[in-house]
């Protein structure tokens, strides 16, 4: 969005297939949580709607995926992460290297069929945040953590979800020296217009370079940013952005957000999408009442969002 924005006014229409999507802006502007509350916040339509998925969430529990992602249209984004669900949120049920190895590979199916399904542009957000200590995937979680294993699960992950043909899939897995697919079939194809993987560290967190699988297996570079430092880590955020740059990725932010009424940050994040010409989504986390993130209890960034951020949405 160079200049006074004009690049943001250029419409991008996925229209490909039978389930053509709302025209929406090159720039997209999402919410986790309830969209129609944070309307009435911000003003913001949100063409993103963000949600997490615990390992095999639409599959074997919880509501099925292909029921789910229509009610998180125009544009679900999807995180997909290794907890157990409601019973054992905080504990992983299978690691990156059984992933890699081809253990996840039903549900990753399952996933590539129900995007396919919807006709229209899904972001997925594969374990995001792996430099995060806290994350289940994190290296600290033990040997079948470490980046070598991630890095060989997201291009397992990136090959399954954009799918194709088994002879395709299994030549691109033995390529990224995965094994062959154990799920004995062809797999409809999901182009651009219906996926766009994320990688997705914390820049602030540093240490994120070693879980870079390459950019075969990258659409797009995210970075989560959260304003509870003075700083808001922008060195940090200004370094993975030209580092995606140099690799040829459109940037994001799937998350972002303000724990205390904080406006300057608001207005940086809104100034740095206003300044890059590769921008190409921003999420706020999150519109549930009660948390923490909640804009309500926070007048002065609720109103610099509303003057800033929600005029470059220009969705439906």
């Amino acid at each position: 969005m160079k200049g006074a924005l004009v690049a943001v006014l250029a419409v991008l229409a996925l229209a490909q297939g039978a389930g053509a999507r709302p025209e929406v802006s090159k720039l997209l502007l999402g919410i986790m949580g309830d969209p129609g509350r944070f309307q009435a916040q911000t003003g913001q339509k949100s063409a993103i709607k963000h949600v997490f998925l615990g390992w095999q969430q639409g599959m074997t529990w919880g509501k099925k995926l292909e029921v789910y992602l229509p009610q998180l249209t125009p544009i679900p984004m999807l995180h997909l992460g290794t907890g157990g669900g409601p019973r054992a949120p905080h504990r992983a049920v299978i690691t990156p290297q059984q992933i890699a190895l081809g253990g996840g590979d039903a549900y990753l199916v399952y996933l590539n069929k129900a995007i396919n399904g919807l006709g229209s542009l899904v972001y997925v957000r594969p374990m995001a945040e792996m430099n995060n200590p806290n994350a289940l995937y994190n290296p600290a979680q033990g040997a079948g953590s470490s980046p070598d294993w991630y890095r060989r699960m997201f291009a397992r992950i990136f090959i399954i979800l954009h799918g194709g043909p088994r002879v395709k899939v299994d030549v691109a897995l033995k390529r990224a020296g995965l094994p062959f697919l154990v799920v004995k079939e062809d797999l409809p194809a999901n182009a651009k217009a219906k996926l766009k993987v994320i990688w997705n560290p914390v820049a602030g967190m540093g240490g994120w370079m070693p879980f870079y699988p390459g950019k075969k297996y990258v659409d797009l570079v995210g970075n989560d940013m959260y304003g509870e430092g003075a700083d808001f880590s922008r060195a940090a955020n200004d370094q993975l952005y030209a580092f995606a740059r140099a690799q040829h990725k459109r940037y994001s932010f799937p998350e972002w957000g303000v724990s205390v009424d904080q406006p300057e940050f608001v207005r940086y994040l809104c100034d740095f999408i206003k300044a890059k010409s590769a921008i190409e989504l921003a999420a706020y986390f999150n519109s549930i009442a009660g948390s923490k993130w909640d804009l309500s209890p926070k007048p002065s960034s609720k109103q610099t969002y509303r003057s800033c951020l929600t005029p470059l949405e220009l969705a439906g």
